[in-house]
């Protein structure tokens, strides 16, 4: 289930920034109680220097497959002040996806997605691969999968977090 295996992925983003002394806060532990909004929210609320959200893609055509980030921060928006830092905390992700997972590049972009929206800190919200395709959904399932994207996520995060805004 695409649940279980980005729970597992968040858990290790966690695990990685938790260990280079970064306070990690996850919308959930376990079975999903939150609506997409009320994950932004939290966000907000702990006033976070970024909210990340993670996901497995999926269509109906079983041979599309790779990896997309994407923000949010349109110029007539009250986001408008956030565009570069939400460009760059998606572009840090996405490059450091890119590498470790060598997946298809399907691009940074801009989508108007709830959690993106309603986050009121830079935020971002990754697509790691197609659980819709049998090979990225193996993919999806290995463990070492997992912690390869980890990695990637938490490396892009630490990043963005490092570098002079």
């Amino acid at each position: 289930w695409e649940s279980e295996i980005v729970l597992k992925i968040g858990q290790l983003v966690k695990e990685w920034l938790t260990e280079k002394g970064i306070n990690v806060i996850m919308t959930r532990e376990g079975k999903a109680e939150l609506t997409l909004e009320d994950r932004a929210i939290m966000a907000n609320e702990a006033d976070a220097a970024a909210f990340v959200s993670i996901h497995a893609n999926s269509t109906v055509s079983r041979t599309l497959g790779g990896t997309t980030t994407y923000f949010y921060a349109p110029l007539n928006s009250e986001l408008a002040g956030q565009r570069d830092q939400r460009k760059l905390l998606a572009q840090s992700i996405h490059n450091k996806m890119l590498d470790a997972l060598g997946r298809r590049n399907l691009g940074v972009r801009e989508e108007n997605y709830a959690v993106l929206r309603t986050a009121e800190v830079p935020a971002v919200l990754v697509e790691t691969a197609f659980i819709s395709n049998p090979a990225e959904e193996k993919l999806l399932a290995d463990e070492q999968f997992q912690a390869k994207a980890a990695q990637a996520i938490g490396e892009g995060i630490w990043e963005f977090l490092n570098t002079e805004k």
